[in-house]
């Protein structure tokens, strides 16, 4: 934009403005991470559920209990799982990503 001639002005408001839409960009992406990271633990504990009804149903015959308990604890560790190591993470990444992006702009003020 220097090069064509437009004066700074012009040139920090579109870099300023730029700057506002980045933020609210991956504001938007980093909200989706966080709001899944929000019901995939839940999704675990209806899995526990789910595990734990099965261990009830089949309470006498031993052999479908063992399974039925692996069902219950697999799905809550999977909730955890993938709340801390994937959507925590990745919404974290997103809010770094951003920041550094927003100095990088504002350097070339």
């Amino acid at each position: 934009m220097i090069i064509d001639g437009i004066p700074p002005q012009v040139i920090r408001e579109n870099l300023q403005k730029e700057i506002v839409f980045t933020r609210k960009r991956h504001e938007q992406v980093s909200n989706v991470f966080r709001s899944m990271g929000t019901y995939v633990p839940i999704f675990g504990l209806l899995g526990t559920l789910i595990g734990v009804v099965q261990v009830l149903k089949n309470i006498t015959d031993v052999k479908s209990l063992g399974i039925s308990m692996t069902l219950a604890v697999s799905t809550t560790l999977y909730g955890i799982f993938f709340y801390k190591l994937y959507f925590f993470t990745f919404s974290r990444q997103v809010g770094r990503y951003k920041r550094r992006r927003v100095v990088n702009k504002r350097s070339y003020d």
